[in-house]
């Protein structure tokens, strides 16, 4: 992402296409909260930092088996 744009905000369809899901699962995660975006009037907007947060928080760890 270019630096000037770094505390920019994602679109629907930006932010759709950098968690890898259609938009009409990000708008169903949105209605039911379970990804952080930011309201500007009516508009639905994300921002990258918290998407990476809500990733990382996210995470599941890969456990080994054992032999």
């Amino acid at each position: 992402m270019n630096k000037s744009l770094e505390g920019a905000t994602l679109s629907n369809a930006e932010a759709a296409a950098y968690l890898g899901c259609t938009e009409l699962t990000l708008r169903a995660w949105v209605s039911r909260r379970k990804v952080p975006f930011c309201r500007v009037n009516r508009l639905i907007r994300f921002r990258k930092k918290d998407l990476d947060a809500w990733l990382e928080q996210n995470h599941v760890p890969v456990v080994q088996e054992k032999p």
